[in-house]
């Protein structure tokens, strides 16, 4: 059973500043730039993203070291912010389940 463990929030707080250092130090930066412009849809996207795939995950998979399920997450994340955000910018309705 994987739980959130609050042991892992530094963790993941040194993992968002290496990736935003590393962030930085990107030639050419367009992807990083549209997430950011889009930057409500992965938020609101990424913790049902995250919290599904690892469950799925673990269950089709057992045993796995939580390295790896962590990454599937965050690809997974990634994957479906950047479909949603497709989405968002061609579909009126799911434009507006975003608009503040």
């Amino acid at each position: 059973d994987t739980q959130y463990n609050p042991l892992a929030f530094p963790l993941v707080v040194c993992g968002l500043a290496l990736a935003l250092g590393l962030a930085q130090r990107v030639p050419d930066a367009r992807i990083i730039r549209y997430i950011g412009r889009n930057s409500i849809v992965f938020y609101v996207t990424h913790w049902i993203v995250v919290f599904w795939s690892i469950r799925l995950l673990d269950a089709a998979v057992p045993g796995l070291p939580a390295l790896v399920l962590v990454a599937a997450a965050l690809a997974s994340a990634v994957l479906v912010g950047l479909g949603v955000t497709w989405l968002s910018l061609r579909v009126r309705p799911v434009a507006l389940l975003f608009r503040i």
